[in-house]
């Protein structure tokens, strides 16, 4: 397609930065949001296992903390743990009014990615971290805090995540997305050797991106 017809379907103002990236160039432009595309399906893969992963080792350790599988049931009233209490209402809300089972498997699988990055912010450590840091087992002890889980975890869901989820542009700085993506191997190996070998099997991205910068080049 060319620009005209790309705009119609996408919209000028969407497609804007790729051609004020390459002015002059359309064939360059219109290839750096099919890059766009492409890098952001490459690390749907990464995102994906940790995402899963991270939720499910999570739910399994309060399960231990709290003796029920219902954990979350623990915060109704607790002092500090309300707070979260809130996102877990409104997810049970949400499967009733959708008619889905209210179990603890679909409860889990429904709250958002948020709500798990956000079990290790500061306002929940002394509650949570002693029985979360077994999340990452394989983490150096020397920096095993919550804070050097909270702060990549957060970073890569509000500027890497989301922005791949919404389909926005993460093409333009290539190196930050691959410090949140070093960030995401660097999860899944303290999480476990085998969950990173598992990603590594499957995960395109290296390989995607050295394809678009080489493309580029030659554009």
């Amino acid at each position: 397609m060319n620009r005209a017809q790309l705009e119609q379907y996408f919209s000028a103002e969407r497609l804007a930065p790729y051609f004020n990236r390459y002015p002059g160039n359309d064939p360059k432009a219109q290839y750096l949001y099919e890059a766009n595309i492409l890098v952001s399906e490459a690390l749907y893969t990464p995102l994906s296992i940790l995402e899963v992963a991270l939720r499910n080792k999570i739910s399994n350790e309060l399960t231990r903390k709290y003796n029920r599988p219902d954990w979350y049931a623990e915060w109704y009233k607790h002092p500090v743990m309300h707070h979260a209490w809130h996102d877990v209402n409104a997810t049970i809300n949400r499967l009733h009014k959708d008619k889905m089972p209210v179990v603890p498997e679909r409860i889990v699988a429904s709250l958002m990615f948020g709500f798990w990055t956000a079990l290790f912010n500061d306002r929940y450590d002394r509650e949570l971290w002693g029985n979360l840091r077994f999340v990452f087992s394989n983490m150096p002890k020397n920096i095993r805090q919550s804070r050097n889980i909270s702060t990549p975890l957060n970073d890569i869901r509000r500027t890497l995540r989301n922005r791949v989820y919404h389909n926005e542009p993460i093409i333009f700085n290539t190196a930050t997305v691959n410090n949140h993506y070093n960030n995401i191997l660097n999860l899944l190996t303290w999480m476990g050797v085998d969950l990173r070998a598992y990603n590594d099997a499957r995960d395109r991205f290296p390989a995607i991106l050295i394809q678009v910068n080489n493309r580029l080049k030659q554009l």
